[in-house]
């Protein structure tokens, strides 16, 4: 059975955006509640994310989303069975694009007018596809401390526009993110992706 469990998981961390090596064989239930070892209560766990798990600090419901892709992935043989299901849980990387999909520069040269970015998302198996993200341009208060969703409010965005002109508000940084930031949810990780905002165009707009 723990060679099952293994070959499940490639003899790595069952954790996406981990993949560790050594692995532990873990139980989802603890073994002092179901007092059995079924192959679908292990799973495969770098002593890290292990503890971690026995702290509470990555949930059963995440725990449980694993443990269902590496059984969707993988057959008796260990072969790949079906596609990957893209769940946020399953984003390994985040990346800002424009609206042809290309990475944008990092820091993004501002100029006059609005400029749209938008997010790819690459998964655990390779796969890229466009994501709607949590997005964040903080801005700073009075009292010096950085409001999150003053900009562009706490919801999930396709696409989001930032406006640059002399007179307007200059922002530090846009960034994107599987999960909200805020410490709402407690994802076991968080992937995002960020670039700041180069306003040179608008300290010398005679050199352009």
């Amino acid at each position: 059975m723990e060679r099952k469990i293994l070959i499940e998981a490639g003899h790595r961390c069952a954790i996406p955006t981990c993949r560790a090596t050594p692995v532990e064989i873990a139980h989802i239930d603890p073994w002092a509640k179901v007092l059995e070892h079924r192959p679908e209560n292990l799973i495969a766990l770098c002593p890290t994310c292990h503890t971690r798990y026995d702290r509470h600090e990555i949930d059963r419901q995440s725990m449980l989303a694993y443990k269902r892709q590496l059984q969707q992935l993988q057959n008796d043989s260990g072969h790949p069975t079906q596609p990957l299901i893209k769940s946020p849980y399953m984003i390994s990387t985040l990346v800002i694009v424009d609206e042809h999909g290309i990475q944008v520069p990092n820091p993004f040269k501002l100029s006059e007018g609005s400029h749209n970015f938008e997010c790819m998302a690459t998964y655990v198996d390779g796969s890229s596809a466009s994501y709607d993200p949590y997005w964040t341009c903080p801005l700073l208060d009075r009292r010096g401390k950085f409001i999150l969703w003053a900009v562009l409010g706490r919801q999930r965005r396709s696409s989001v526009a930032i406006s640059a002109s002399m007179k307007h508000e200059r922002y530090t940084e846009l960034a994107c993110w599987v999960f909200p930031p805020d410490g709402s949810e407690r994802p076991p990780f968080n992937p995002c992706s960020a670039i700041g905002f180069d306003y040179s165009y608008f300290d010398s707009p005679t050199d352009e």
